[in-house]
This record gives structure tokens, C-alpha cells and sequence, in this order.
């Protein structure tokens, strides 16, 4: 392991180390790669892949061949290549042999969910070897017709011949690493290919038969232009393939072109998503649809099969061989194979496997793993998806982490699954709180020694939105609990803050120039405490004052609120309206309060919600939010399902009607009407990059993250980061 000392640093510093040494597009596994200390051992791998292999419940795994040859090193790759010399795809080819041999007898009988062929350019092989290269594959594994064989190429390496040689092995998943068609930039990236070679590359692999074509491009190269890139995605969109795959650079340790941060910084990375935003747009007016924000599809496109863990179906263990394959034995290791083809090729003829680093791991691990890649991958993560794979619920096998991550306000409690409420602190959050210390360590002796409090949860829950926006933003400082805790019923409070310790909070928040404070609390029933933290808001320096919590036993309590310097209360409430709800929102309207009524939504229909609304409204309440539960747990409301909803609100047009916004609906889910948007004052993140429903619409202004494979809604500050121009609807 190589070290890259450093005195001191942040967690979030260290996390930047992190990502720049991972490989490109590498899910967030744990334990992370760069931790994993030398692995070296064939009997451990064995019994690694044994153990593995007794203990998945008969999960089909994948192969992964990594092939490290190119004709030329482009200088935008980071992962592990090698120029190619006389005699060396012969000696991979017997070392490759030697490798597949070893696991064979593990693997017996196992039939694999997919063969993935990567570089490289494994299609620098000729056709012999392409052959020779497929029979060790067959001969040592059982790859049968549902097994998807993909396999990825560079169109100069690509002719009649060689294609029908690949249709023939099995390969229906064909990737051509096209990155762009601009032959400037091509040669400064020391790429060669011609670009009238390439469309006809990509013609005859569909003239070979070969069913699933995909085209990848790149954004953000060093000297690319937003012309040339657009240029690029008509010339593809044209030529009707099933994917295509829109990969923003990512200038890491490996590459030699463009910084060496892990991704794109400042200007440069808003510019290449702006590109992907213009790009993915004029593939969807083609007829494909957007997965990820990155690739869209047609046809089949989207069963792509792929080389990694990134926790699909459960997760499932890959197998991977040639030099830097990275393999996972699920419930059992992670390790990484040398990164030497020499030393490859010799370990091999010595008998032993070329493992290099890796990490035996155990099913702590393997829990934390679950939880990084669906809360970072998908937005959520499924309480039973979760006990069924390790028997124990999430709190049960993390009890202080998780309780943290409730009360900081990173995660929601949804009923059936817990959702990332703060997208952007997740990424630092939920890595701090499920590293382990010993994989700590680890990183800390490749990087340096973490300052401070390292990596222990901080806890602490303070969101603070732009107030130039003119409309209502909130600084974030729970008394008790966090706002999804309230909306979905999910529980009394949290800890409580000292006063003194929320009186700084909030004079910390007031001396950076916010104007108006909303407080959650998580309270069963409110009290002076609640009280408390409006009249230390007000000293504090804020000009308004909120307060959001379940109603209180005794109606006095919203004078004493008035008294104390609230401005507006905000509570919840169901289509089903009891008379004691009624009588307390009143007395609230009555102390001068203005009152505002959140409700989840259960169900769609608008006839009894109106009907509650209508009700509420003669009580006093004057305004209204109804929350968005897609995909949280238990509740489902599809986006589509929201029309009739949003049209009928919307026709409460009468003089004196109340105000009603939607809290946690994508723009595009309410276009062209965007006033009914109240998403700056939920607890939600995401980018609104997918609509997700029939008759939706798609802002052409979001693809904010590119981790998300599950949009749960606008990323914070939205409005303001991307506009509202440019929505149009998605036929």
C-alpha cells in the first residue's frame, strides 16, 4: 500500500483521497478499496471464494476478465492499461488460463449471471485469440443461454470479421468506446480513431447481428467544446443503438489529462453537466429513456449487465480475473489482483493466485455496504430487504449510527424504509458513521492523520437555504426530532438540546445573516421547551419565527406561543378531521398565529383532501402543504397519479381561497405550475433527473447528482441552482 502522508486532515478530506484513487464509476462499497491492506495468499482467496460460495443462497455470480492492453494509453483513462508489445497477448492468454484453472473446480456447476470482457481493449485480440480467449471462459465456467456475455471495444480495433467472431462466442452486449468524434480532441487525448471508421464500426456490429450496441461518449475531456459534444450525441443519436452512455471525465490518480481531484471542479463541472443535461435531451427527443442521468435506452438497453457490486438484486459475488480485476466473494472478501502484468504472469506460473490488496469481511461489513450503496445509489434503503438478507433490522444492527443519522436529520424514518433526507451531508454522513474504525486506520495511515473529532457522527442537523430566493427558507435546528419523524408519525423525540447549547446554534445561524427560522420538534406533546427555543430564536436576532410540532394537550399554549414571538405554526393533519383538531387549529388562528397544515399524502384523490382543506380553511388556516411520500416505504402515490390532484388544487382560484404547495415534488412533477412548489422547506434531497410516471414532465435544467439510480425528489437550493426554463414535457 502506498503511502501519501499528510499531518492532518478533515474526514471530508480524507473521503476526497478516497474518491480520487477509486476507480472510475466505482460504487460506494465498503470497505473502501484504498483501506484494504496486502492480501497476497491463494489458499485465503480459496477459502474465501468456498466460504462464499457455501454461504449466497445459490446467487448467480459474475466473471469479470479484465484485459490491460491498448494500442495507445489515452490520456482520460484511470484504469490500469498497458501499450501493447510482441508476444504479450499470448503470455496474458496462458496467465489467464492458469487463473480461470484455479477457480474451476470452486465454481463447478455454478452457472453465471454474466460474463463481462474489459480493458483495455480487449478487442485488440485477434480473432484466434478471441477464441482461444472463450474457450478457457467455457471450458472453466458454466455459461449457459440466460448468461449475458458483454463486451467492451474500440471501433478502430473493430472489422467485419471480428464482430461475427464475437457474435458467435455468445457476445450480445457489445460497448464501443467511442468518447468522441471530434478528431482534434481525439489526438490530443493520443486517441487514435478515425470518425468515419467509428459510424461504420458501430453499423456493422449491427449488421453482425449482435443485439445490445452500446456508444459511450465522455463530457468534460480538456479542450472539448459544448459544440463538439453535442455534435458528438447527434452523430449517435442518429445511428439508433440501445444505449447510450454519456460518462462525465473523471480526471483520477491513473489519468494523465486534466487534474487529479477524483472529478471535474468549479467551472468545468458545471459546464460538462450542462452538456449531459443538452445531450440527454436531444437522446430523449430520439425516443430514448433516461436511466441514472448518464445513459439512456431503447429496446433492452437497460439490462446491461455489469462488472461491479453496486448491491443489485441483493448483490452478487464478481470474479475477477486479469491483472487489477477487482473481485468480491460475497460474504467473505474484497480484494483488488496485482496491478503488474509481469508480476501477474509470474505469480501464475508459480501456482499462486495474483491477489494483491484485499480484506477478508465480515457480515458487520457486509451491512454497512447495504446500507452505502442503497442510501447512496437508490435514496433509501428497504427495512426488509434488509432483515431478509442478515436476519436483524437496521436498528438493530446499528443502533447508535442510525439513531444519529435520525436525529442529524441525514436519514428519514418512513415506515418500511429509511430515506436520505440531506443528500449532499449523506455523501460525508453516512460514510462517517458506518466506516469502521479499524478501516479508519487504514485510510488514515495511506493518507494521514484525521484532525479533531476524526471520523465520530457529529449529530448535528443545521440545513441553512439561500434567503435571496424570496420566499420562506428555514435554518434547520430541531428541538427535538427530524421533520420526517413528524410527517410520517413515526415517534416521540429525540435528545433534547440544552438550552444553552440551542441558543448558540441559533445565534450561530442569525450571525450569518439568516432572517427566519423554522424549529421542528419531535415532541409528543409541545411545551415550554418548544416555548423556549422561539423566545431564544427571537433573541437571538431572526424577524421570524416558526414552529412546526404535533398539536399541543392544552389550547393556552398557542397564546403563550404568540407571546413568546412565533409568527407561524405549522402541524399535521389527515383527510379525517376530529372535532378536537378543528377546535385546537382555531384556537391557534385565534392568538393571532398563522397557521399552516401539512398533510402526507396517503392517496391521491382530491375529492376528500379538498374536502379536509375546505374545512380547515373555515377554521382559520390559510395556508397549506401536502407532502409527497413516492417511494417511501409503505405509501405510495405515483408521480402520474398527481395530475387530477394538482389540477383540481390548482382551480382554487376564489378570492380569499388559501394557499396550497406541494412539499417534496419534483418541478417537473408540477410543471407548468411551479408556484405550487414548497420544496424549500422539506427535508428531502435528490435532482429531479427522473419523472418516473406517464404524462410526466422532465426539467431540461436537473441531472444535479450522479449517484442517485432513484430520484426522490429536488435537490436543496434547486430553484435557485438550476431555474426554472427550459421544462418540457416527456411524451
Amino acid at each position: 500500500m502506498t503511502a501519501h502522508p499528510v499531518k492532518t486532515m478533515t474526514f471530508e478530506g480524507l473521503l476526497a483521497c478516497v474518491d480520487r484513487d477509486s476507480l472510475a464509476e466505482a460504487p460506494q462499497n465498503f470497505p473502501p478499496m484504498a483501506s484494504w491492506p496486502e492480501f497476497g495468499d491463494t489458499k485465503k482467496t480459496k477459502t474465501a471464494w468456498a466460504r462464499s460460495l457455501k454461504s449466497d443462497d445459490g446467487r448467480k455470480p459474475v466473471v469479470y476478465v479484465h484485459v490491460p492492453f491498448c494500442e495507445t494509453l489515452c490520456r482520460f483513462c484511470g484504469f490500469y492499461k498497458l501499450p501493447v508489445a510482441p508476444g504479450a497477448l499470448d503470455r496474458y492468454l496462458d496467465a489467464l488460463e492458469r487463473e480461470a484453472g484455479m477457480f474451476a473446480p470452486l465454481f463447478k456447476g455454478r452457472p453465471l449471471r454474466f460474463l463481462c470482457i474489459g480493458g483495455g481493449t480487449p478487442s485488440l485480440l485477434t480473432i484466434s485469440q478471441l477464441e482461444r480467449l472463450f474457450k478457457i471462459l467455457r471450458a472453466c465456467f458454466k455459461i449457459t443461454p440466460e448468461t449475458r456475455i458483454a463486451f467492451e471495444s474500440s471501433p478502430n480495433t473493430l472489422d467485419v470479421a471480428k464482430l461475427a467472431c464475437l457474435k458467435s462466442a455468445g457476445v450480445e452486449w457489445l460497448a464501443i468506446g467511442v468518447q468522441s468524434f471530434d478528431p482534434v480532441l481525439l489526438k490530443g487525448l493520443n486517441r487514435r480513431q478515425d470518425p468515419a471508421q467509428t459510424i461504420e464500426a458501430i453499423k456493422q456490429a449491427r449488421k453482425a447481428g449482435i443485439k445490445q450496441v452500446e456508444v459511450d461518449l465522455m463530457t468534460g475531456l480538456p479542450g472539448q467544446t459544448e459544440k463538439s459534444f453535442l455534435s458528438d450525441v447527434r452523430k449517435v443519436a442518429a445511428l439508433d443503438v440501445e444505449r447510450v452512455y454519456l460518462f462525465d471525465f473523471q480526471p483520477r490518480r491513473g489519468t494523465s489529462a486534466g487534474g487529479k481531484g477524483g472529478s471535474l471542479q468549479g467551472r468545468e463541472l458545471e459546464d460538462a453537466r450542462a452538456w449531459r443535461r443538452r445531450g440527454m435531451d436531444i437522446l430523449l427527443n430520439k425516443g430514448y429513456e433516461m436511466c441514472c442521468g448518464h445513459w439512456v435506452y431503447k429496446r433492452k438497453g437497460d439490462c446491461w449487465p455489469y462488472s461491479y457490486d453496486q448491491g443489485e438484486e441483493g448483490s452478487y459475488s464478481v470474479l475477477g480475473l486479469g491483472p487489477s480485476a477487482v473481485s468480491y466473494a460475497m460474504n467473505a472478501a474484497r480484494y483488488r489482483n496485482v496491478s503488474d502484468e509481469r508480476r501477474y504472469e509470474s505469480e501464475l506460473a508459480g501456482g499462486r493466485l495474483p491477489a494483491g490488496t484485499g480484506c477478508l469481511i465480515s457480515k458487520k461489513d457486509e451491512m454497512a455496504n447495504f446500507i452505502l450503496l442503497d442510501a447512496l445509489q437508490r435514496g433509501q434503503v428497504d427495512k426488509r430487504a434488509f432483515r431478509g438478507r442478515f436476519g436483524k433490522g437496521l436498528t438493530e444492527a446499528f443502533p447508535r449510527e442510525i439513531g444519529r443519522l435520525l436525529t442529524g436529520g441525514i436519514l428519514a424514518d418512513s415506515g418500511g424504509a429509511l430515506m436520505v433526507s440531506d443528500r449532499e451531508r449523506a455523501i460525508v454522513e453516512l460514510r462517517r458513521a458506518l466506516y469502521s474504525p479499524e478501516a479508519v486506520r487504514r485510510l488514515e495511515a495511506v493518507y494521514g492523520r484525521l484532525s479533531g473529532d476524526g471520523a465520530a457522527a457529529n449529530g448535528k442537523a443545521t440545513t441553512v437555504f439561500n434567503k435571496a430566493a424570496g420566499t420562506v427558507y428555514e435554518c434547520r435546528l430541531y428541538v427535538g426530532n427530524a421533520l420526517d419523524r413528524l410527517l410520517y408519525g413515526r415517534g416521540a423525540a429525540g435528545p433534547e438540546k440544552p438550552a444553552r447549547e440551542l441558543l448558540l446554534e441559533l445565534m450561530k445561524a442569525a450571525g450569518a445573516g439568516r432572517a427566519e427560522a423554522l424549529l421542528f420538534s419531535g415532541a409528543a406533546v409541545p411545551g415550554e421547551l418548544e416555548l423556549a427555543a422561539v423566545r431564544y430564536a427571537g433573541k437571538a436576532g431572526f424577524k421570524k419565527v416558526s414552529l412546526f410540532s404535533e398539536l399541543p394537550a392544552d389550547i393556552r399554549f398557542f397564546a403563550s406561543l404568540k407571546a413568546a414571538g412565533a409568527a407561524e405554526y405549522f402541524f399535521r393533519f389527515e383527510e379525517a378531521l376530529s372535532p378536537e383538531l378543528i377546535d385546537k387549529v382555531s384556537a391557534a388562528a385565534a392568538a393571532g398565529l398563522r397557521v399552516r397544515g401539512v398533510c402526507v399524502l396517503k392517496s391521491a384523490r382530491p375529492g376528500p383532501l379538498l374536502a379536509a382543506i375546505k374545512k380547515l380553511s373555515k377554521a382559520g388556516v390559510r395556508r397549506f402543504m401536502l407532502a409527497f411520500p413516492e417511494g417511501a416505504g409503505n405509501i405510495k402515490v405515483a408521480y402520474s397519479a398527481l395530475g387530477p390532484l394538482i389540477k383540481a388544487v390548482s382551480g382554487l382560484t376564489a378570492a380569499g381561497a388559501p394557499k396550497i404547495e406541494f412539499l417534496r415534488v419534483p418541478l417537473c412533477g408540477l410543471y407548468p405550475r411551479l408556484e405550487l412548489s414548497a420544496d424549500c422547506l422539506r427535508a428531502g434531497a435528490g435532482d429531479a433527473r427522473e419523472s418516473g410516471g406517464g404524462g410526466a414532465v422532465k426539467p431540461q435544467l436537473c441531472l444535479y447528482c450522479r449517484l442517485l439510480l432513484k430520484c426522490p425528489g429536488p435537490a436543496r437550493g434547486y430553484v435557485e441552482k438550476f431555474g426554472t426554463k427550459g421544462l418540457k414535457v416527456i411524451k
